[in-house]
């Protein structure tokens, strides 16, 4: 750039920006100028003019800023624009050296005095980017160009040349490199490498990181497309190529994982993805992508796999274990059981029956505890489903707490409930399990609780128009929980205390499995303890709002509004409750503490005001609910109100006594149901008689409406052949007993059964392979026999898998009674004048009971009931014809010609909703295809049978359509 016009403009031995000289002056001496007259033309002086005038519009009318620096003066000439360009006008900017001098940024001045020394003294080319500041304080970036102009000795006179404003470009520069630098830190830190493939010319470029995740150099890669399909793995080549092309072909992305092997030997996995730039017509120009390393991920993969692999390995042994061991258990299980169901319907003394209680209690605790097992195994696999359904809450919940105050009475607990009036009672949920969290709950409760009370609290968190948020407290006076404590509570075989298993008993299992339903229920499980003082579990559970089905409710009779009624309990808590229920119902109780002030309240009574009704608990300091009873009627003989007792215990002796005598005339276990209350409530007003009500036997004798049965009972076990018949027999049925499914089979070909009570697991044929015999015999020879499964397998699937194998119900051992008498009987025979049910049939008057096929299905199929004459007819015909060439292709063993033909028949067959003939069509069918044929006759002969037996029925429709086709010609005998 020019010199400073304060500096000499001689000839001067130190270069261009010399610390003596600073931009001082250039580096070759400038030649004296030499004075010599000139003669100028007018039309030299005018072409000049001309010239100049261009020049000055060139200059005007370019973005670029022009200056002319003089080296022999230092004066520099700036362009107008060159001023604009840095914010000024053109007066306000002077031309001279410093005005350039002093805005040329710091570190710029070094590389620009090299540039211009440079060019000075060797001619190199002048092309530099500097910064100069703007009058507004800010730096502008600009590139300069010059040219020097030289004497005769080439020796530079002024130089000239322009700068054009690039900042704009130098930003834009600037913001891709630090997008490149930041691409560059990511793959380098992701070990990302970035190739560019060119599809013209097949060539490849990587960049540094592709070569280390290829483990190789950048001499040994050739740069062509086929030295990258060197290196992949050789299995997976072929697959990574059509990758590739489909990417080419506009498919799709290349998104990809394969394996390449290195130069020592060792497989890396690598993950590829890559997107494809096209021209204009679509053509694909290039391809470009990134790898990375994924062996470790791969690897972690692998591992996490095998894993898998190992826990599944390890969940199916732990289920198949305890499958075992749950048919292991329940099988003495189930003789235990069921004896002690036999022995408590036969004489037996007090000591006697308390032992068989003994008995059965300690059978139920080991049930118990083998369910909290298998449901904590059934959780832990994430199996356990819930079983949604309508059910009543208060019944559910009172019927888990009836359940369980016999335990509570025993240690002279006070266990009682109250629903808010606002929940609503008919839900859709699982009851049973809410139930079982419940009966944990509170089973827990009374196990902990030592004196006072235990009470269940339901209240509504919240609700809309379908579901509601239900909010369960189970309330005890028990020993209280440490903090410290409180949390690992809910956790797997953990209780409070080490000693506690062995002080109070259980498995810990419990509140986890309970934790583990109310999460399903969308709920949470949570406590509040204060030790020495009692727990409360807190539970929420959502569940759907039911529409309540027409007669589903008690209505309350008009004539028991008003009933004034005498409540008589020591505990404080039960008198709220039943006052809430007694008041929803518009009665009016009045409330007593004992027995003495409630016959304080009978004498103080008026003749007008006395009471209609006493409701009574039984277990009360100084004269229970039995004395009361005995007092209220010395008191007042004839006119004595009927008595209702509330009792947890059992039909003892004394209230037996009681009802017998009249002195009470109902018995309701507490806490007492709204229901039961009602209910005796109800039947006491609306039947005067009020006669006493007995104990039903153990075994309940056969309904009248149910006929003996024959059953054939096929199980292995001695003790469970004993129960089983027994228990059957008592009830009126006749048993036959086998061992093993193929005596049972064997058994069923002989004899006629209403139902086969199966064992799964029997040695030489097991229940699924005798039940899957049953249904082969009975598609050739019609019918369907009523198997049921008795399994002591408690794993959920069991049940699907029997009815899978054919089955027909499903019985879990150790069996109640009551089940096992209800699963049955549903299948038994009914008179001639009840309807027989579709799955319940003999053998022997199978085809009389069960049509050849099913009509209504078959009107369904046809649609138009016109058309059924001619469809019948066509059938007739065409059977006809596709039997008789099946026979003739069987007799010749032509298996291209058999198969057609029963195809065909397969065919028609299907247009009339006939099973049985499908069954056997298809058989057939498969025979044929597999060229099985002296294998076939058998079944062709049952299927022409069936096939006389439809077209007798389709005739016989046809007749009460009042249209009948031709009757069929005779069929050939069959083979």
């Amino acid at each position: 750039m020019p010199n400073s016009p304060d500096e000499p403009t001689i000839a001067s031995p130190e270069p261009f920006g010399s610390k003596s000289g600073d931009l001082a002056g250039p580096v070759v001496p400038v030649a004296p100028q030499e004075s010599s007259p000139v003669l100028v033309t007018e039309e030299i002086i005018r072409a000049l003019a001309a010239s100049e005038e261009r020049y000055a519009l060139a200059v005007r009318g370019s973005n670029d800023g022009i200056w002319d620096w003089d080296l022999s003066s230092g004066i520099v000439e700036y362009s107008p624009r060159f001023k604009e360009l840095l914010g000024y006008r053109d007066h306000e900017m002077a031309n001279l050296f410093v005005e350039f001098s002093s805005k040329l940024h710091p570190e710029d001045e070094s590389a620009t005095t090299a540039a211009i020394n440079a060019h000075l003294a060797q001619g190199t080319p002048y092309d530099v980017e500097y910064r100069l500041m703007h009058r507004d304080g800010s730096y502008r970036w600009f590139r300069a160009r010059g040219l020097a102009v030289r004497n005769a000795e080439g020796a530079p006179t002024r130089m000239a040349g322009s700068i054009t404003d690039v900042t704009d470009r130098k930003a834009a520069e600037e913001k891709l490199n630090l997008i490149s630098n930041r691409l560059i830190l990511a793959t380098q830190a992701g070990a990302i490498g970035i190739w560019d493939f060119d599809t013209v010319a097949n060539t490849l470029v990587w960049d540094e990181q592709m070569y280390r995740l290829y483990g190789i150099t950048e001499d040994s890669f050739s740069g062509a497309y086929e030295a990258w399909e060197q290196g992949l793995h050789p299995e997976d080549l072929t697959r990574e190529r059509e990758k590739i092309q489909r990417a080419l072909r506009g498919e799709g992305d290349f998104d990809s994982e394969f394996r390449v092997l290195w130069p020592d030997h060792t497989i890396h996995y690598i993950k590829a993805n890559g997107i494809v730039q096209r021209d204009a017509s679509g053509r694909p120009l290039r391809m470009i992508g990134t790898n990375w390393d994924i062996t470790e991920r791969r690897k972690a993969e692998d591992d996490l796999r095998i894993a898998k692999r190992n826990a599944e390995a390890g969940a199916r042994a732990k289920s198949e274990f305890l499958a075992n061991m749950s048919h292991e258990i329940r099988t003495p299980m189930n003789g235990i059981i069921g004896m002690a169901e036999l022995l408590s319907d036969t004489k037996l003394s007090p000591t006697q029956r308390e032992y068989l209680s003994i008995v059965r209690n300690s059978a139920d605790s080991l049930l118990s505890i083998l369910n909290d097992i298998l449901d904590f195994s059934k959780i832990e696999a994430g199996r356990m489903t819930l079983d949604r359904h309508p059910f009543h809450l208060r019944d559910s919940v009172g019927d888990t707490l009836q359940a369980l105050s016999v335990r509570a009475e025993d240690k002279q607990l006070e266990l009682a409930y109250r629903i808010e009036p606002e929940a609503p009672d008919y839900l859709r949920g699982d009851s049973g399990r809410l139930q079982q969290i419940l009966n944990n709950l509170v089973g827990n409760a009374i196990k902990f609780t030592q004196t006072g009370e235990v009470v269940v609290t339901v209240k509504v968190e919240s609700r809309s128009h379908d579901q509601v948020s239900l909010h369960f407290l189970v309330s005890d006076t028990g020993i209280g929980i440490q903090p410290d404590k409180l949390a690992v509570i809910f956790e797997s075989f953990t209780q409070a205390e080490s000693s506690t298993t062995r002080r109070f008993g259980g498995t810990g299992l419990g509140l986890s499995i309970a934790g583990q339903l109310v999460s399903l229920m969308n709920g949470k499980l949570w406590v509040e303890s204060t030790p020495g003082v009692g727990s409360t579990f807190h539970f929420t559970a959502v569940a759907g709002i039911e529409a309540i089905p027409e007669g589903a409710t008690t209505p309350i009779l008009d004539g028991l509004c008003g009933l004034r009624i005498l409540v008589i309990d020591d505990h404080a808590t039960n008198l709220s409750i039943l006052e809430e229920m007694l008041l929803s119902w518009e009665m009016c109780p009045t409330l007593t503490p004992g027995g003495a002030e409630a016959l304080e309240w009978i004498i103080g009574s008026s003749l007008e005001n006395r009471f209609d009704l006493v409701l009574t608990d039984y277990m009360m300091p100084g004269m229970d609910g039995l004395k009361t009873a005995e007092a209220i009627q010395n008191l007042l003989e004839g006119d004595a109100p009927p008595v209702i007792l509330l009792s947890s215990a059992g039909a003892l002796p004394e209230i037996e006594d009681h009802l017998e005598r009249g002195l009470i005339v109902r018995r309701i276990t507490k806490p007492a149901k709204p229901s039961d209350l009602l209910d005796a409530i109800t039947e006491i007003f609306c039947n005067p008689s009020r006669t006493p009500s007995h104990p039903s036997p153990a075994i309940p004798p056969r309904p009248q409406h149910v006929p003996q049965m024959k059953v054939l009972i096929a199980e292995d076990g001695r003790v469970n052949q004993m129960v089983a018949a027994n228990l059957l027999e008592n009830r009126g049925h006749e048993v036959t007993l086998v061992e093993n499914g193929r005596e049972a089979l064997a058994m069923i070909r002989r004899r006629d059964f209403d139902a086969v009570l199966m064992d799964i697991q029997m040695p030489e044929m097991n229940g699924h392979e005798a039940t899957a015999a049953i249904r082969d015999w009975e598609a050739l020879h019609g019918g369907h026999l009523i198997v049921i499964a008795m399994t002591a397998n408690a794993m959920r699937g069991d049940r699907e898998e029997c009815l899978a194998a054919g089955m027909d119900d499903y019985v879990a051992k150790p069996f109640r009674a009551a089940e096992l008498f209800c699963t049955l009987e549903k299948y038994a025979p009914r008179s001639a004048d009840e309807a027989v049910p579709a799955n319940r049939v003999s053998a022997d008057s199978a085809k009389r009971v069960f049509p050849a096929f099913d009509e209504t299905e078959f009107h369904q199929m046809v649609g138009s009931p016109e058309l059924i004459p001619v469809i019948v007819d066509l059938f007739v015909k065409e059977s006809g014809i596709h039997l008789n060439a099946a026979r003739e292709a069987l007799k010749s063993m032509d298996a291209k010609a058999f198969y057609p033909a029963v195809h065909s028949l397969r065919g028609l067959i299907g247009n009339f909703a006939a099973r049985r003939a499908s069954v056997l069509a298809n058989k057939l069918d498969e025979l044929a295809r597999n060229e099985r044929l002296q294998e076939a006759a058998e079944h062709l002969e049952s299927l022409s049978c069936e096939i006389d037996q439809l077209q007798l029925e389709l005739h016989q429709l046809v007749a009460r359509m009042g249209s009948s086709p031709a009757l069929p010609e005779p069929t050939i005998d069959p083979i």
